[in-house]
C-alpha cells in the first residue's frame, strides 16, 4: 500500500520555526486555513485505517479527495498570481502549509512539477525549505515512474514501511542530510508507529 498522506503530526513537526512579519498576511491566513482542513480530513482517514474501519474509510477518503481537489484550484490560482507563495510573503508557516498543498496534488503531477521548478531556486534565498523541496522531489519522481532520492515516499508492506524505488540506497543518508531530514531509518520508524494499529 503506498502512503500518499503527510500525516497531520508529521507535517507540523517538519514545520519550520515562524518569522518576521509577513508582507501579505491575509494570504498566509488563507493558506493555512486551507491546509488545516485538509489535514482534519487526512487525520479521520489515518484513525479509519487504524481502525480497519471500512465505512469511515471511503468517507474519509472522499473528503480527502474534496478538500485535495479544492485546495489544488486555489492554489494554483495562488501561484499564477504571485508566483510560489515565499516565507517573505506569506510567512514560513504559510509557505510549509502551501507545499503540504501541493504534496498531495497527485492527481495533477504537471503542477506539483511546475511548483518544484519554482521551489528549486527559492531554498538557496532561504524562501523555502530544503526538506519541503526534498519531499516534493521525491513524490514528482515516483508520481512521473523515476526513482526518488530521498526516501521520504513509502510504501506499507505487512505492516512495515519501505521506501519506494529509492535510487542508490548506500548513500541517502548523506543526501538527507545535506537538506535537513534525520536518518531513513529513524523515519521508517516513524511512519511504521503513525500507522500502526492501536493497541487495545
Amino acid at each position: 500500500m503506498a502512503l500518499s498522506l503527510v500525516p497531520v503530526a508529521l507535517a507540523i513537526a517538519l514545520a519550520p520555526p515562524p518569522t518576521s512579519a509577513p508582507l501579505d498576511p491575509d494570504l498566509g491566513m488563507r493558506i493555512i486555513a486551507m491546509s488545516m482542513a485538509e489535514q482534519e480530513a487526512r487525520f479521520r482517514l489515518i484513525g479509519a485505517m487504524q481502525r480497519n474501519d471500512q465505512a469511515a474509510l471511503q468517507i474519509a477518503m472522499h473528503d480527502v479527495e474534496r478538500e485535495d481537489r479544492v485546495n489544488g484550484a486555489e492554489l494554483k490560482r495562488i501561484v499564477a498570481s504571485v508566483g510560489w507563495p515565499t516565507y517573505t510573503r506569506v510567512g514560513r508557516e504559510a509557505g510549509h502549509m502551501a507545499w503540504l498543498i501541493v504534496q498531495h496534488q497527485d492527481a495533477d503531477p504537471e503542477f506539483q512539477k511546475h511548483c518544484l521548478r519554482l521551489m528549486e531556486p527559492l531554498v538557496a534565498k532561504g524562501e523555502v525549505s530544503g526538506t519541503d523541496f526534498a519531499y516534493l522531489a521525491d513524490r514528482v519522481a515516483i508520481n512521473t515512474g523515476g526513482m526518488q532520492i530521498y526516501g521520504t515516499q513509502m510504501s506499507l508492506v505487512n505492516g512495515k514501511a519501505v521506501p519506494t524505488r529509492l535510487r542508490d540506497p548506500h548513500r541517502v543518508d548523506e543526501r538527507r542530510r545535506q537538506v535537513g531530514l534525520g536518518p531513513l531509518d529513524e523515519y521508517i520508524r516513524l511512519i511504521e508507529q503513525m500507522y500502526a494499529p492501536p493497541k487495545s
